[in-house]
């Protein structure tokens, strides 16, 4: 017997271990569990995941079908029926169905010889009517060569978590779960589509849809532009994803210090972003800090990208990583998730109608009528706003926040939202309207969720032993007209005006920032750097001569300088926390 540890870790730890002398078919003989689940008594396809009583998974002998995928301790079943073989024992059995439904739950006591049948219930406690769930980055070993999930078992884990729009994304090549999704006679319960992850030594991107029988694109190239050129020229292409963008594959990692700046969104590497949707959480390749992603899509969004967020889980087996942790939906037709429209979700996804979460869902409603994607305009001196957060009863809220160009302004906390489900909190908020356009973003957070059933992987890569992790949710933005044009304005296009006008006169430049917020002067410090390194250098000088900047000498002491890539964040916490207009 070997256990060998994975390449990047090399830390085992055994807790508790049984060996039995023979064959498994001898050794899982002892006793047998029927399960049925139903919703609304129809058979439903499902996860099945049965714990002995210290919460480990267990061995199930379980005949080998292609209506299911096993492993141990977990069944996914297309018709919500598993029969199994098991030892003798005390056991715990759920029964889920992804974000969206109820958890039941049964202990059970497995006699030698026995064969206990067991009949469990789900409901659905999540209905998002006018959304479509999907999972936009799905892969399979059959394909991608890696992983633990064959083709013909992803069509039972993407059924039995309840994911609508399932997107084959296997690398560097055009897969298609169709013909296996045909030949168990699952069409009714999703749309598969095909995609791509194209990957490459300078990041992952995911293109969907793609006409069947066209040529995968050269992925042997650095250059964002012509990599661009080659996966929109696929036929059939109407999405372009960037995935994970702070892992590092082939030492590269696409939102890393060296090749981009969060606090503005530039990259530093020279092409502007031109991609549909960027992948804030990817629920098989978490970080150490669940809000990095944030802060790099918020910085995007600053330096005027129109680019959706999105949730998705990069699974490549059937249990480990679980398929549709991560999520997105789409505002779109759901009445048939066997015809989903592809083209409306496309152009839906591209414009921003969609939530994205990790067992929370958050929405937002600007004056009762604007909602995700929209332009909020005629906006009144007080903008009212209302956040929606949406989870099933085993997963509880604890905070909702307002993000106005990526800085947090409002925060509430909740309690009592654990055991509710559906429409589990309401948040009101009456703010100023801002002086100049802005985005507006609501996240929602809850606490880790650990039970075998639906539990939430490690870091991927993470950077330290400090994790903060739980459960989330976010909207994507909505933008508010705040100066009444009829159009928006990025943080990017008023910082350019502003350095237009003013140039290198840091005096009239601070004194113009005012009444802008910290994404603006961001952005002007940005500009400031790029064009006039020394002017940069003055600044310290400069703001010291202001007498309004009372704080400054904090920032002196602890020997910051305006240089890259710190200017940007300093310089926005002058403007931002010590500017005032002088008395």
């Amino acid at each position: 017997m070997e256990i060998i540890g994975p390449k990047s870790i090399d830390d085992i730890v055994l807790d508790r271990m049984e060996l039995h002398i023979g064959n498994l078919d001898d050794c899982l003989s002892g006793g047998g569990l029927k399960v049925a689940v139903t919703e609304d008594g129809q058979s439903v396809p499902c996860r099945i995941t049965t714990v002995d009583t210290d919460g480990f998974l267990v061995p199930l002998l379980v005949k080998p079908d292609q209506s299911k995928a096993t492993r141990p301790g977990v069944v996914y079943t297309m018709d919500g029926r598993v029969s199994a073989n098991l030892r003798p024992g005390q056991y715990t059995c759920y029964a889920t169905r992804g974000f969206e439904y109820s958890r039941a739950t049964q202990t059970v006591e497995i006699k030698g010889g026995d064969t206990e049948e067991l009949k469990m219930s789900i409901t659905r406690e999540v209905p998002m009517p006018g959304y479509v769930s999907c999972d936009t980055h799905i892969h399979v070993r059959t394909f991608s060569g890696h992983g633990d999930s064959t083709a013909e078992e992803r069509i039972p884990t993407i059924a039995g978590e309840h994911i609508e729009f399932a997107v084959a994304t296997d690398h560097n090549v055009h897969a298609d779960y169709r013909p296996f999704q045909k030949k168990v006679e699952a069409e009714a319960h999703f749309t598969a589509v095909i995609g791509n992850e194209v990957t490459t030594s300078a990041g992952h991107f995911n293109i969907f849809p793609i006409d069947v029988g066209h040529k995968p694109a050269d992925h042997k190239t650095m250059d964002w532009q012509v990599l661009m050129q080659r996966m929109r020229s696929t036929s059939g292409v109407q999405v372009v994803q960037l995935n994970h963008p702070r892992n590092v594959h082939s030492n590269f990692s696409p939102t890393s210090a060296e090749h981009f700046n969060y606090s503005t969104g530039r990259n530093l590497r020279g092409p502007q972003w031109s991609f549909d949707a960027f992948e804030v959480i990817t629920s098989a390749a978490l970080q150490d800090d669940l809000h990095r992603l944030f802060r790099d899509w918020f910085g995007v969004l600053n330096h005027g990208h129109r680019i959706t967020g999105l949730g998705s889980s990069d699974t490549h087996d059937v249990s480990r990583y679980i398929l549709g942790q991560g999520r997105t939906y789409v505002a779109c037709d759901d009445t048939n998730p066997s015809r989903i429209s592809v083209d409306q979700l496309c152009r839906n996804l591209r414009a921003g109608k969609a939530l994205f979460g990790m067992g929370l869902l958050a929405d937002v409603k600007v004056d009762g009528r604007y909602g995700v994607g929209d332009l909020a305009t005629k906006l009144g001196k007080q903008i009212e706003i209302k956040a929606l957060v949406y989870g099933p009863s085993w997963a509880g809220a604890e905070s909702v926040a307002l993000y106005l160009n990526g800085e947090k302004i409002r925060e509430t906390k909740l309690e009592g939202t654990q055991g509710k489900c559906g429409l589990q909190a309401e948040a009101r908020f009456v703010l100023p309207r801002p002086r100049h356009d802005a985005w507006l973003v609501v996240v929602v957070r809850g606490p880790m969720i650990d039970e075998p059933c639906w539990e939430l992987p490690r870091p991927y890569q993470h950077k330290g032993i400090d994790l903060d992790t739980g459960i989330i949710g976010a909207s994507n933005p909505v933008w508010l007209d705040c100066d009444a044009d009829n159009k928006f304005t990025s943080a990017r296009e008023y910082g350019e005006a502003l350095f237009k006008r003013y140039g290198t006169d840091l005096k009239k430049l601070i004194h113009s920032l005012a009444s802008h917020d910290t994404a603006i002067a961001s952005q002007v410090a940005d500009l400031l750097q790029q064009n006039d390194v020394q002017s940069l250098l003055k600044l310290e000088e400069t703001l010291l001569g202001h007498a309004y900047l009372t704080s400054v000498k904090v920032f002196s002491h602890l020997g910051v300088r305006f240089q890259m890539p710190h200017s940007y964040i300093y310089f926005s916490c002058f403007i931002s926390s010590n500017f005032s207009s002088p008395s």
